[in-house]
């Protein structure tokens, strides 16, 4: 639990110093361990995995959605990223901002697609579509973002958000992370930078 809100507490950071966050401070207390601090407040995450979103095409599942006091932040995956549709991306973020418990709320789309490269226009389709979504649908409250599985000096990258966790225990900034899940995370790191090599999925199917 410690280990993934310290993770979690590290995208809404950076996508903090990227764009215009509300709340922030709200969010970040409530993702901050408590125990040593004596921090006796009760926060409330809310997780939910292929979250269903109603909209005027049908129903949407968006991969994971958090709800972490007033920040409804989504995650949207794609290992390939040219499954993304502009339909998808839109219809997803209407479904999400009708919901009637979250109308007050800020809501975060995140986009998590591999790092582009010089060999692809997949990732410049992406863009377009991502673009055009940004400038016709979201709010002044909303913000959008794309964050890459792989390192890219442009965007924010979940390699460096792991690897900064694990120089973070290094250093004594954060509790210290068993010995298993340290290994996870190592091994998770070069199963990213290898593009995911090993795991079988069709290029053209596009739930991936």
């Amino acid at each position: 639990m410690l280990m993934g809100a310290t993770v979690l507490g590290k995208l809404i950071e950076r996508t903090r110093a990227r764009n215009h966050l509300k709340n922030y401070d709200n969010v970040k207390d409530a993702l901050k361990p408590r125990l040593r601090a004596g921090d006796k407040t009760i926060w409330s995450i809310d997780c939910h995995l292929e979250y269903p979103v109603q909209h005027n095409s049908g129903i949407s599942y968006i991969d994971v959605v958090f709800k972490i006091g007033k920040l409804v932040l989504c995650i949207e995956n794609k290992i390939n990223v040219g499954s993304a549709s502009s339909d998808q991306l839109t219809n997803e973020y209407l479904g999400i901002v009708d919901k009637k418990e979250i109308e007050k709320d800020q809501v975060g789309m995140v986009f998590l697609v591999p790092a582009p490269d010089s060999k692809s226009q997949l990732h410049q389709n992406f863009i377009e579509k991502y673009d055009a979504l940004k400038d016709a649908f979201l709010k002044n409250k909303d913000l959008i973002i794309i964050v890459t599985w792989q390192s890219h000096e442009e965007y924010i990258s979940v390699v460096d958000i792991l690897r900064e966790t694990l120089s973070d225990e290094v250093n004594g900034i954060i509790d210290p992370i068993p010995e298993y899940a340290r290994h996870t995370i190592k091994a998770l790191i070069s199963f990213i930078q290898s593009e995911f090599s090993g795991y079988y999925f069709e290029t053209n199917l596009s739930s991936t």
